[in-house]
């Protein structure tokens, strides 16, 4: 979307949802890397100052300093995860693997996990008193329903090829947040209470959506 002389100056460049156009007079140029799913570059071409080329390398440099704090910020929240008292419940909605690096991997390891969840795929991941008791991943829509400390557990995960939903109950009380990435909810044992609901998206700088 563009505006010229006659109409309101405005330069739209939407991947996503997230608007990636300098917005600047001139041709506004954005380059996806399709493979890794990343913006790879920002320009803009400024027409009327001699052909001046411009880089946005702060934008570049913003959204890559926002990239890292989430990750640490993710990254110290899996750690809080290893707890006696409580029932941790993950699942993932639409995708969560194409970002899964290897300190996200390292981490998951730490917590239980075998496997490890793949581009587009569903996950089910359950932790109860710090031990991993189920974990799934698949291509196809994934449903667990059983008992744990006597509570009634039921989670499903679809990932992208699945349809893109998530859903986590205890005793027939819904937690998930439903959104892309991982959704996790935390049980307190002691306090027979849930105590924390929320969704880190890996597709989108670890951006994190909770309550």
């Amino acid at each position: 979307m563009g505006g010229g002389d006659k109409c309101e100056a405005v330069s739209s460049i939407v991947i996503d949802g997230i608007d990636y156009s300098p917005n600047q007079s001139g041709l506004n140029i954005v380059v996806y890397d399709t493979k890794n799913q990343l913006v790879y570059d920002i320009i803009n071409y400024d027409l009327n100052d001699e052909n001046m080329v411009t880089r946005y390398d702060s934008l570049n440099m913003k959204n890559k300093k926002e990239t890292e704090e989430n990750l640490r910020f993710m990254l110290k929240y899996l750690e809080a995860l290893e707890n006696e008292n409580y029932l941790v419940l993950f699942s993932v909605n639409d995708e969560a693997g194409s970002n899964f690096i290897d300190e996200i991997k390292e981490r998951w390891k730490k917590l239980g996990f075998k496997q490890e969840i793949g581009y587009r795929k569903s996950f089910i991941g359950i932790l109860n008193k710090s031990e991993c008791v189920f974990e799934e991943s698949s291509d196809e829509a994934l449903v667990y329903d059983d008992f744990i400390n006597g509570l009634h557990i039921q989670v499903k995960s679809l990932g992208f090829e699945a349809g893109c939903f998530s859903s986590i109950k205890i005793n027939e009380v819904e937690y998930s947040k439903n959104t892309r990435g991982i959704n996790i909810v935390v049980f307190d044992l002691r306090r027979n209470v849930v105590i924390d609901i929320i969704t880190f998206d890996l597709y989108d700088k670890y951006t994190r959506n909770y309550s």
